[in-house]
């Protein structure tokens, strides 16, 4: 039975996703804030929604992600992160 969408955004200390990545039928997610090692799901092709809790399509979300490179380092140097806001 293939997944369709998952909603980890409440799951602060999950941060493994990794068993996701033969679940190539997902369309929506939803990542935990701490999550590591989730660039696998750059080629899922069937996602229309991706976010770590906002309501953005994986364009938006790829294209925002890339863009903060010191968010990237921070959670991968093991910083926990309980929430980000974008100022407008």
């Amino acid at each position: 039975m293939p997944l369709f969408e998952v909603g980890f955004n409440s799951c602060p200390a999950l941060t493994d996703i990794s068993p996701l990545a033969d679940c190539k039928e997902l369309q929506v997610a939803t990542l935990p804030p701490n999550a590591k090692n989730f660039e696998f799901l750059r080629a899922f092709t069937k996602l229309k929604r991706l976010s770590f809790g906002e309501n953005m399509t994986p364009a938006e979300f790829w294209r925002d992600y890339d863009s903060q490179g010191w968010l990237r380092t921070l959670r991968e140097s093991g910083v926990v992160i309980k929430s980000v806001q974008r100022l407008p």
